[in-house]
C-alpha cells in the first residue's frame, strides 16, 4: 500500500517536472518544506503523543479524550496561522524567495500557511488511526491522498506558483474530511463546553512530551528548509530543482523501506511483555532493513539515470549524481529509524530529540561552510550523507547509555559491514561507469540476502529443537 501511494506521488511530481521544469521542482520543494516546517512546529508534537496514547489504551474514553484534544488544538492552530499570515509573511518571503518579494509572492506563502493547517489535521488523524492499528482505514486515507493529489495536479499546475502552493495541502483536505468522518462515526462526540474542557486538560497533561517533540520537529523540518535555502543561495534554483528530484526518489525509497518500522514494529514493541526480547526484535529489524536498503542503493546506482529521465525529464542532468551520493544515507537511516522507533515506544522523546538536533545542526554547519567558502555545489550533498552516519552514532550512544548494552545488536554490525562494502562497490561502479562493478554489487546483495535468510531459518530451527 505504501508503494502504491508513493508511486502516485512520484507521478504527480513528474507532471510538475514536465510542465514547470527544474525551477518548478525547486519552488515546489521550498513550498513543501515550508508547509512541513510550519505544520510541524504548530502541531506541537501532539501527533506523536496521540499515537502513543491510543496505541497503549484503545478504549472509547481514551479515543474521545484524544479527539477532544485534537479539536481544541485545531482551533488554537488556526488562530496562530492567521496571526503569522498577517504579520510574518513578508519576512518569510524575503528569506525564502527574494529581498524584493512581490504581492503575488506574499499570496503564495499565505496559501502555503493555510495548507499547513490542513497538513496538521491529516497528520493527527493518521496518527490516531496508526495508534489504533486500523490498517484498513489508514490505507484508504493514504490512497485517497495519493489519488486526489494526482487528479488535482493538472488543473493546479496550470495556475503556476499559486497551484504549487495549493498543492501542498489540497488533497490532504479531502482525505482529512474522510478520516475525520470515519473517526466520528466510530466514536461520536458531543461538541460542547465539556468536550473543549476535556481537550484542554488532555493537552495540558501531555504538554511536556509534546513540547520536546515540537523542538525535534523544528530542528529537523526547519533545518531541512534552511539546508535547501542555502543550496539555492550557493548554487541556483535549477540545482535546487535537481536536488528536489533526487531527494524525492530518496524520500520515496526511505518511506517504502521504513513503512514496516512504524506500522509493524512499533506495535510489536508494545506487545512484547518480556523486556529481554525487545533487543532481539531491534536486531532483527535492523538486519532486515539493512539488506533491503542495500538492495535499494544498488538498484539506484544501476538505474538512476534511466529512472530520472523516466520520472522527470532530460533537463535534470545533475540529479543522477546527487541521487547516488544521497542514496548511501539509507544505511544510516536504517539505524536512525530503528532506534527512533525504540525510543518512541519507551517514550524517551528527549533522547531522540537530542540526536536529531545534533544531526541536523552538523548538516547545517557543513552546508553553511560550503556556502561561505564557495565550495563545489555537490559538497552539501556529501555532508548530508556524512550527517546520516553521525546520526547512527548518536542514536546508538543515547540508547545504549539509557537501556544498557543489550540494545547494541552486535549481530547486525557484521551485516552492516558487508552491506557497506557492497554499497561502496556499487557507488564506484556508478562514478567509473563500470557495469561489471555494478552487476557484481547486485549479485553480492542478492547472495547475502539469501544466505542470511537461510542462516536465520536454520538458527530458529536449532533454537526450536
Amino acid at each position: 500500500m505504501t508503494v502504491f501511494t508513493l508511486v502516485f506521488g512520484v507521478l504527480s511530481s513528474k507532471i510538475i517536472a514536465i510542465t514547470l521544469g527544474t525551477e518548478g521542482m525547486g519552488q515546489m520543494g521550498i513550498f513543501r518544506s515550508l508547509g512541513t516546517t510550519v505544520s510541524g512546529v504548530l502541531a506541537l508534537g501532539f501527533a506523536t503523543v496521540f499515537m502513543q496514547e491510543v496505541s497503549i489504551d484503545k478504549s472509547a474514553s481514551k479515543q474521545n479524550e484524544v479527539l477532544a484534544a485534537s479539536f481544541t488544538l485545531a482551533l488554537l492552530q488556526a488562530l496562530a496561522l492567521l496571526f503569522i499570515g498577517i504579520f510574518f509573511t513578508k519576512p518569510l518571503a524575503t528569506w525564502l524567495i527574494q529581498p524584493s518579494a512581490t504581492v503575488q509572492d506574499l499570496i503564495h506563502l499565505r496559501v502555503v500557511l493555510a495548507m499547513s493547517w490542513v497538513l496538521i489535521q491529516i497528520q493527527n488523524t493518521i496518527a490516531i488511526l496508526r495508534g489504533l492499528g486500523d490498517i484498513k482505514s489508514l490505507s484508504r486515507t493514504q490512497v485517497l491522498i495519493s489519488v486526489t493529489t494526482l487528479a488535482l495536479m493538472f488543473p493546479l499546475v496550470k495556475l503556476g506558483s499559486l497551484g504549487l502552493a495549493l498543492n501542498v495541502g489540497a488533497a490532504s483536505l479531502i482525505a482529512f474530511l474522510f478520516s475525520l468522518f470515519y473517526l466520528l462515526k466510530k466514536n461520536p462526540i458531543v461538541l460542547n463546553r465539556d468536550f473543549l474542557i476535556l481537550g484542554y486538560h488532555s493537552l495540558r497533561k501531555t504538554s511536556r512530551t509534546s513540547l520536546i517533540v515540537t523542538w525535534q520537529t523544528i530542528a529537523v523540518s526547519g533545518g531541512f528548509l534552511a539546508f535547501q535555502t542555502l543550496i539555492q543561495k550557493s548554487s541556483s534554483l535549477d540545482f535546487l530543482g535537481n536536488f528536489a528530484a533526487a531527494y524525492m526518489i530518496l524520500d520515496t525509497s526511505t518511506n517504502v523501506l521504513m513503512a514496516s518500522v512504524r506500522g509493524y514494529f512499533l506495535p510489536q514493541f508494545g506487545d512484547i511483555a518480556n523486556e529481554t526480547h525487545k533487543p532481539l526484535l531491534l536486531g532483527k529489524m535492523i538486519e532486515l532493513l539493512l539488506l533491503l536498503a542495500t538492495f535499494g542503493i544498488v538498484c539506484i546506482c544501476l538505474f538512476c539515470p534511466l529512472v530520472i529521465k523516466l520520472l522527470f525529464s532530460k533537463q535534470f542532468e545533475t540529479a543522477p549524481t546527487i541521487l547516488v551520493v544521497l542514496s548511501a544515507s539509507l544505511l544510516g537511516a536504517v539505524y536512525s529509524w530503528s532506534y527512533n522507533t525504540l525510543l518512541m515506544h519507551k517514550k524517551e522523546t528527549a533522547l531522540f530529540t537530542i540526536a536529531d538536533t545534533v544531526h541536523m545542526g552538523s548538516l547545517i554547519l557543513g552546508t553553511y561552510l560550503s556556502y561561505y567558502f564557495h565550495w563545489h555545489s555537490l559538497t552539501p550533498i556529501f555532508f548530508y550523507t556524512l550527517a546520516s552516519f553521525l546520526s547512527v552514532l548518536l542514536y546508538i550512544s543515547v540508547s545504549v547509555r539509557k537501556f544498557g548494552k543489550a540494545y547494541l545488536p552486535a549481530s547486525s554490525f557484521s551485516v552492516a559491514l558487508q552491506c557497506f562494502g557492497i554499497v561502496t562497490i556499487a557507488v564506484l561502479g556508478f562514478f567509473e561507469a563500470s557495469w561489471p562493478l555494478k552487476t557484481l554489487s547486485l549479485i553480492a546483495i542478492i547472495t547475502l540476502g539469501a544466505y542470511r535468510s537461510v542462516f536465520r531459518e536454520k538458527r530458529i530451527a536449532v533454537k526450536t529443537s
